[in-house]
């Protein structure tokens, strides 16, 4: 197995590759030219949007020897047996070029049922650009489906999305413009992108501490519209406004809180455009992600709070609500990282005398809480900067070839 890098920066700024060979473990240092003119194959050119492309059929004879076969896949039923067993039978690869991808489109389905390779108009052009043997992206598997090299294997993750029809379709998409997924999210990986459907759990915090990227679904969701441009990359989208793409460190909780003083809950609520959270009232409490609960609150007058609040929730204690003192919002907000919760569990009694965490109060910091509010706590020169600095442009991608 041959793994050739590939520094995205070299590749957009004159169309050339340099690639580094590096074999097992060593790697000796040597450049490699792994040409388009040499690598040998045959194309099926599938359905009339991709063979009647006067463009792309001239690049693909300007840049390539692959042999060129034309299908009209419009008229139904096309025998997709006879010309696989064709290509299965060939001592050359054979790729199969879609203009687009759709899981449930005909052409694309037949042939991703049958195991071959199935590559989009959009890898093609990028390979006749920058003259790259389309062996070095299919990794000389006998199927594969790629539309595009945009993802460049970027190592993606995925985190808080409960739907598997959802996560299925996601992956999918990641597959397809050369994305490799991993189903445990390691911060030694440099070039790794967390995709989160909320903030909280391990995955979450852990990018958010680490200062790794960790991006909205609605990033993949327009690289993957974009999927047609040739020159697509992963920084391309969030370059402009990165607000859209990346995960605020309260990304879509949901919070309602005991004990807070009209000032601290205006505060709090003026950092929800920032932070990402919403703060909800108790008739919402059934969607609450979080319940915080204010540290420094008059015992009593806290006490009597909570009474209340269990005996018209009397389930709130077994519910998946994470009861938290409010130390752990404000902490989070002065960090500008997504905490772990366990030393800030708040544990409601029947008496309504709240159990804290065992960890010691931060006085200073308590006492100083307002000075966190929306007006003063400054996320655009830090939060995103850091971010920036350990974002997806400084990454490498890599094509494996066996």
């Amino acid at each position: 197995s041959l793994l050739y890098t590939i520094k995205f920066e070299t590749w957009m700024e004159d169309n050339s590759v340099n690639c580094t060979l590096v074999n097992g473990s060593s790697n000796d240092g040597s450049i490699l030219e792994f040409s388009l003119k040499e690598d040998k194959g045959v194309l099926h050119l599938m359905g009339y949007k991709v063979f009647a492309n006067e463009d792309l059929i001239e690049k693909i004879k300007c840049c390539t020897s692959y042999n060129i076969e034309s299908h009209e896949t419009s008229k139904h039923p096309f025998d997709f047996d006879a010309i696989v067993r064709e290509s299965k039978a060939s001592p050359v690869p054979h790729y199969f070029v879609l203009h687009d991808f759709d899981r449930q489109e005909y052409v694309y389905k037949n042939l991703a049922e049958r195991k071959v390779r199935i590559i989009g108009v959009t890898l093609l052009l990028q390979c006749c650009v920058r003259d790259l043997a389309l062996s070095n992206f299919t990794g000389g598997k006998d199927y594969c489906s790629l539309f595009n090299f945009s993802l460049g294997r970027l190592c993606i993750c995925f985190t808080n999305f409960g739907s598997k029809t959802e996560l299925n379709e996601l992956s999918w998409m990641v597959k397809v413009m050369g994305g490799v997924l991993k189903r445990d999210y390691d911060t030694a990986i440099d070039n790794i992108v967390l995709i989160a459907n909320s903030a909280g759990r391990e995955k979450f915090e852990s990018a958010s501490q680490t200062g790794k990227v960790c991006v909205k679904r609605k990033w993949l969701d327009d690289l993957f519209k974009m999927r047609h441009d040739v020159n697509l990359l992963p920084q391309t989208l969030y370059i402009d406004d990165e607000r859209d793409y990346f995960c605020p460190i309260f990304y879509r909780l949901k919070m309602f809180s005991i004990g807070f003083t009209n000032v601290l809950q205006q505060d709090a609520a003026d950092l929800c455009d920032k932070l990402g959270h919403d703060m909800v009232d108790e008739a919402s409490l059934k969607h609450c992600t979080h319940i915080l609960v204010n540290y420094v609150a008059d015992p009593e007058e806290l006490q009597r709070e909570i009474v209340g609040l269990l005996e018209r929730h009397p389930k709130l204690p077994g519910s998946d609500i994470i009861i938290v003192d409010d130390r752990w919002f404000w902490e989070c907000a002065s960090t500008e990282s997504h905490l772990n919760t366990k030393e800030y569990t708040v544990h409601l009694k029947p008496d309504g005398a709240p159990s804290f965490a065992s960890k010691s109060p931060n006085t200073s910091f308590v006492g100083q809480k307002r000075k966190h509010s929306a007006d003063s706590l400054v996320l655009n020169s830090s939060l995103w900067s850091k971010r920036r600095s350990k974002s997806i442009l400084d990454v490498e991608g890599s094509v494996i070839c066996n």
